[in-house]
């Protein structure tokens, strides 16, 4: 059975020529032009897109941001499902070298993608956090809509919260995590996808050289692993994840 899961990742930016070069120097990445724009590449394989932020989602105050997508295979059905759950569908569905593709916002508010073709796991970006105002409800949603799985559950600071983890199936590891933080009013609802480094202090060292923000860390959760959350020139968050990286994404079972 496929596995719903993200499966390909687009930096919506306001300027591609700065952002192709700042997460190739942070990331060893390395930028390939196409006829649809381009892509990052891994090793070989395509990790991420980047795109223009458009004009209209400017006027509506949209700062540059990450983007995922979750590979379907029906785009109409999971709009119809998502819309049924509360959701909301952001523009028509859209055909692209990516197949159909469509924009949604989950019924807390967290905007994501849906498209039916997927590259598979990605070696780059190993985790899936969702920032928002219910993390119950949240999870409830996108088991609903995609199979995803509750693993564990963290308790963290009183005023956010429990953390929920979760699986692409029932037979996966941890994979992300939902978090009610964006009951805060300072918060909004939103994906936030972390990038893997293998060596996080130079990595954010790189980030703050460049240009970009690092707005918490390095610090090292209770699992040994150290992280940080950072943004790019434009504005754009991310966060950064130290571990060792595969250099085939199929090597992984994530």
């Amino acid at each position: 059975m496929r596995r719903m899961r993200f499966s390909f990742y687009e930096l919506r930016t306001t300027d591609l020529d700065a952002a192709q070069k700042f997460y190739a120097q942070i990331l060893g990445w390395e930028w390939q032009s196409s006829e649809s724009g381009g892509s990052w590449l891994f090793g070989s394989q395509p990790v991420a897109t980047a795109t223009p932020l458009s004009a209209r989602a400017r006027e509506r105050g949209a700062p540059p941001h990450w983007l995922g997508h979750v590979a379907v295979p029906d785009v109409e059905g999971v709009v119809s499902q998502l819309t049924a759950l509360g959701g909301e569908q952001l523009g028509p569905v859209t055909q692209c070298l990516r197949g159909k593709v469509a924009a949604l916002r989950d019924p807390q508010g967290a905007v994501f993608g849906v498209s039916t073709r997927g590259d598979g796991p990605s070696p780059a970006v190993v985790w899936h956090e969702l920032h928002t105002t219910d993390e119950e409800a949240a999870l409830k949603a996108y088991s609903a809509l995609f199979s995803w799985q509750p693993k564990d559950t963290l308790t963290l600071d009183r005023n956010v919260g429990p953390y929920r983890t979760f699986a692409w199936d029932d037979a996966g590891k941890s994979v992300g995590g939902m978090v009610g933080t964006a009951r805060a009013p300072q918060v909004h609802t939103h994906w936030l996808f972390y990038l893997a480094v293998r060596d996080l202090d130079s990595a954010v060292q790189k980030v703050r050289t460049l240009g970009g923000t690092v707005y918490d860390g390095p610090m090292v959760l209770p699992s040994g692993d150290k992280i940080a959350l950072c943004a790019d020139v434009q504005g754009a968050v991310f966060g950064l994840r130290e571990q060792t990286i595969p250099i085939h994404p199929y090597s992984t079972s994530s």
